[in-house]
């Protein structure tokens, strides 16, 4: 099974120090994410057949995935029902640097154990 998530990507000039302050954001954005999902989709972009197993949930995240890899013309029969779908909120700068959170993690369904 591979990773498939749902992320909010907050760009900020730095990094949060560890006390409290306060902070804007200089953008912000979702997107499907997830080391899986991003490999199924380059591979797509290239024009190569690619098949994604992966579990995601029957939540509002999961049907966001759902459509995304639909757009990109992957085909969804390797997803697999979950609890609930991966989400993540991840802190990044222009730089590269980056703090995820993981939000939601995602469990078999009952029944969907082995598979």
């Amino acid at each position: 099974m591979g990773a498939v998530s749902w992320n909010t990507i907050v760009l900020l000039d730095r990094l949060p120090e560890p006390t409290p302050h306060m902070q804007f954001a200089e953008a912000d954005w979702q997107t499907v994410g997830g080391t899986s999902a991003g490999k199924a989709l380059s591979l797509r972009g290239l024009g190569r057949a690619v098949s994604l197993r992966a579990r995601v949930g029957r939540d509002a995240a999961g049907l966001r995935i759902r459509d995304a890899l639909g757009r990109a013309g992957l085909p969804l029969a390797g997803l697999r029902e979950a609890t609930v779908s991966e989400r993540h909120l991840n802190l990044m700068t222009d730089a590269g640097e980056r703090v995820s959170l993981f939000l939601s993690s995602p469990e078999p369904a009952p029944g969907e154990e082995g598979l």
